[in-house]
C-alpha cells in the first residue's frame, strides 16, 4: 500500500509490486511500486491530517515508487527482478518448491522448442526420404530409405542427432534444414541459460552492488513508424530501411 496513491494508480501492479507484462503505460504511471521510510522531521499539517485519517503507517514512509519518465510511453513487454538471497528471507522447503517450479518451467520451455522443431523439420521434409541419420554415438534413429515422419521428429532430442549429413537431394533444401538446426542450438543454449541463472539465483541470490538487497528492471517498447532512409543501427552496422 502506498501512501496518497489511488487504487486506480496501483491497478496493474502484481503482488510484489511490479507491473504486469503488457500493461501500457504513459509518463508519470507507477512501474515499480516502492515505499521508504521519512526521517525524524516534525510533520507538516497536511501529515498531521493524513495520520489523523489513516493512523502513523501513512505518515511515517513516503511514496518513493519506480515512474515511467516524462515522453516515455509504451508496453511493458518484460520484467525482471534480482534479489540477493538472505536466509530469514527464503525457507528451505520454500526454496526447494522455487527449485522444482523452475525445473518444471524449463522443462516446459525446452518441450516447446523441441515441438517447434519436430513441425518445421516435417514441413520441410514431407515425403523425401532418410539417408540415414545417426546420432553421436553412431546409432540409427531413422533408417535409410525410410520416408519421414512427424511422429518420430516428436521422439527425437535434436541435440543428440548428427546433423552433418544429406538431408534430401536437394541442397537448398538441406542448407534450410541445418539452418534450423543452427538456431535451435541458440534458442536451447538461451534457455539453459536462463534456467541457470534463475536457479542460481533462488540458491544463492543475484549478484548486486554491496548495500542493494533487490533490483528491478522493467523493459517498454513503444512502436516507431519506419519510412524509407531511417537509420536502423549505427557505427559499423550502418544500414537504411
Amino acid at each position: 500500500e502506498i501512501p496518497n496513491v489511488s487504487e486506480e494508480a496501483t491497478r496493474n501492479l502484481n503482488e510484489k509490486g511490479m507491473i504486469r507484462v503488457g500493461a501500457k503505460v504513459t509518463p508519470g504511471d507507477i512501474l515499480v511500486g516502492k515505499i521508504t521510510p521519512k526521517g525524524e522531521t516534525d510533520p507538516t499539517p497536511e501529515e498531521k491530517l493524513l495520520r489523523a485519517i489513516f493512523g502513523d503507517k501513512a505518515g511515517d514512509v513516503k511514496d518513493a515508487s519506480l515512474k515511467t519518465p516524462p515522453g516515455v510511453s509504451g508496453t511493458v513487454i518484460n520484467t525482471k527482478l534480482f534479489s540477493r538471497k538472505r536466509d530469514e528471507l527464503v525457507s528451505r522447503k520454500e526454496e526447494k518448491k522455487r527449485v522444482e517450479q523452475e525445473n518444471e518451467r524449463h522443462a516446459q520451455k525446452l518441450a516447446e522448442l523441441n515441438q517447434q522443431w519436430a513441425d518445421k523439420m516435417y514441413s520441410l521434409l514431407r515425403d523425401k526420404t532418410s539417408p540415414g541419420v545417426y546420432n553421436y554415438s553412431n546409432v540409427e534413429l531413422i533408417p535409410k530409405g525410410e520416408k519421414y515422419k512427424k511422429s518420430v521428429f516428436e521422439e527425437i532430442d535434436p541435440v543428440n542427432i548428427n546433423e552433418n549429413i544429406d538431408w534430401a537431394t536437394d541442397q537448398e533444401l538441406v542448407k534450410h534444414v541445418k539452418l534450423l538446426f543452427h538456431n535451435y542450438r541458440e534458442l536451447r543454449r538461451e534457455i539453459d541459460s536462463e534456467a541457470k541463472r534463475r536457479t542460481f539465483a533462488i540458491q544463492v541470490g543475484d549478484e548486486l552492488p554491496p548495500g542493494i538487497i533487490q533490483k528491478a528492471k522493467v523493459y517498454v517498447a513503444k512502436k516507431r513508424k519506419l519510412q524509407v532512409g531511417d537509420k536502423m543501427a549505427g557505427r559499423h552496422g550502418n544500414k537504411g530501411v
